[in-house]
């Protein structure tokens, strides 16, 4: 059981961290707001 949460913990984490660099592209590389690059990972995430 506990190396099940462990494994759920570490997925959450990696795809904070993912969402992060994903918003930090598009803050950096396209010259979006931060409230934009929020806004065009949601939109991602639903696509893909």
């Amino acid at each position: 059981m506990k190396r099940k949460q462990e494994k759920e913990r570490y997925d959450r984490l990696s795809l904070k961290t993912l969402d992060w660099q994903f918003q930090q592209e598009a803050i950096e590389g396209l010259s979006c707001s931060p409230q934009e690059a929020k806004a065009l990972t949601e939109i991602v995430k639903e696509v893909f």
